[in-house]
């Protein structure tokens, strides 16, 4: 890593160095050819001359030293001296080459290991244990080591016995994206795009800011086995529940009860929070329930299975074929103004998309907690969940090879714009918070609007899906006519400025 990437990337460090908390517990691992761990127990003149006393961990390293527990000082308790340390030790790396990741993680998970047995004072007393995670970053492949990308899941998967979250990042265009998505599923965790551009920085804290705050581990749903279809029931067991995001199931009822309760591990020990979801009425014309089922259903399966020919993939397939959701594993025709029909080739997403909704593309993302299908009663375990109109409802098969075609409208995207807050209907007048679906995995957050108190200001730089120059600004100085009456069209605008709703405003707009 070198040049711009380099200098963003200790932008980030230095901000998500100052979001930690009291009680937390942290660690740097740097690794090129070798593997090196910072060591904040020593002088400022050690960290000048080697940045920290490095500690060797390589790939030629024997079994012995390499099975050898880390000192107690490579993990550390959030004080302003040690931040302040290792804001100067991230301000003095330099360019590295060479990529061992498989000898990074595995030091990674050694030194998690070190602060599972962290003592009260390493913590500064806090209550609450830390809850371990690794936050891998890297922006090339696998070449020093360990090469193999499925001996590395493998090996990685094998030694993290405790089940630690690692959460992927996949920094530019040289990074191997699936292996870190794969890597990351099989951990408890997921991946992203880092995209390079001139946001990069802002795109690092974003990330940590989504799982900076977990507030509940090994959440599970459980429900009356005399009311669900069990077969029907997506996902019920997740690895953590983070502050502002959601979690989804859905599945088919057998009538219209439905009870459970969520069973999960929180700061205080073993809890049970038990629910009776309001019933809906069912309408027999509207089948988004089935779809979200449907689809939660496919994204899981592709999730869990990665054998080509493996029948979770194969029943991935037929759903698709069956709902009309484009998939990797479906194709999308377009018929065009002069009535020539093509497949659409896919392209690579440029830093102007950035994943700025965080949120599968082809369907519109929902705030949800837990519904049947179609035709059986509806529930929702969230105050403020709201489906959002859009997805291709009205695609029709016009071939046996799965493929699929709708008529697609390119929007327009005015630079100039009269309108106001009021005029937004997917606000009511009186709002003073909107849900987004821009949280982990496309999952709501409730984020704040501008008051009075905010001015019409600048903020991070960003590139609007026009593909112009523009900054993140408040909502309410920048509302554009493209996303007055649907939400989903505000999503690619999306930016955050703190807690506040922002959006990526056109400079000369």
């Amino acid at each position: 890593m070198s040049g711009r990437k380099l200098r963003q990337l200790k932008e980030a460090m230095a901000t998500i160095l100052d979001d930690l908390n009291r009680g937390d517990l942290f660690s740097i691992v740097v690794f090129s050819e070798k593997v090196e761990v910072w060591d904040p127990a020593l002088g400022e003149a050690e960290m000048q001359d080697n940045l920290g006393r490095l500690r060797d961990w390589t790939e030629s390293t024997t079994d012995a030293e390499r099975s050898g527990t880390p000192a107690p000082s490579v993990i550390t308790a959030i004080t302003l001296e040690n931040t302040n340390k290792a804001k100067r030790f991230v301000q003095n790396l330099t360019t590295y080459s060479a990529t061992n990741i498989h000898g990074a993680l595995m030091k990674a998970l050694q030194i998690l290991e070190v602060g599972r047995s962290a003592s009260p004072e390493q913590t500064n007393h806090a209550e609450e244990r830390p809850e371990p995670m690794i936050i891998f970053l890297t922006d090339g492949q696998a070449n020093v080591g360990v090469s193999d990308t499925f001996r590395i899941v493998s090996s990685v998967t094998a030694a993290n016995a405790g089940n630690s979250s690692i959460f992927s990042l996949a920094l530019g265009n040289g990074a191997d994206f699936p292996f870190l998505k794969k890597l990351s599923l099989r951990n408890s965790g997921f991946a992203r795009k880092i995209y390079e551009a001139s946001d990069t920085a802002l795109q690092l804290t974003d990330f940590y800011r989504q799982v900076a705050s977990p507030l509940l581990a090994n959440v599970t749903f459980r429900y009356q086995p005399d009311q669900v279809e069990p077969q029907s029931v997506t996902r019920l067991a997740f690895r953590r529940f983070f502050s502002g995001s959601e979690l989804v199931v859905a599945g088919r009822l057998h009538g219209n009860n439905v009870t459970g309760e969520v069973q999960a591990h929180s700061s205080s020990g073993s809890a049970r929070y038990p629910f009776d979801p309001v019933i809906l009425p069912t309408t027999p014309t509207a089948n988004t329930m089935e779809r979200l089922w449907a689809y939660l259903t496919i994204q899981q399966l592709l999730e869990d299975d990665d054998a080509s020919t493996s029948p979770g993939k194969q029943r991935a397939l037929e759903l698709a074929l069956t709902y009309s959701f484009v998939t990797p594993l479906t194709s999308l025709v377009v018929v065009r103004p002069d009535n020539e029909t093509r497949p659409v080739e896919p392209e690579e997403a440029s830093f102007a998309a950035a994943d700025r909704s965080r949120a599968p593309s082809h369907v519109s993302p929902v705030s949800l907690s837990s519904f049947p299908v179609q035709g059986a009663a509806k529930t929702s375990h969230n105050a403020y969940s709201r489906i959002l109109p859009g997805g291709y409802q009205d695609m029709r098969p016009i071939s046996s090879s799965g493929a699929y075609y709708a008529d697609l409208i390119l929007p327009a995207y005015p630079v100039s714009t009269s309108a106001s807050l009021d005029d937004i209907l997917w606000l009511s007048p009186n709002d003073t918070t909107v849900s987004l679906p821009t949280g982990v995995n496309g999952t709501s957050e409730v984020l704040n609007l501008a008051t009075a108190d905010e001015t019409n200001a600048a903020y991070a730089a960003c590139v609007t899906p026009g593909g112009q120059p523009g900054h993140c600004r408040h909502l309410k100085y920048c509302v554009l006519l493209t996303f007055l009456n649907n939400q989903t069209e505000f999503l690619p605008f999306f930016c955050r400025i703190d807690s506040f709703v922002g959006v990526c405003c056109q400079d000369d707009s």
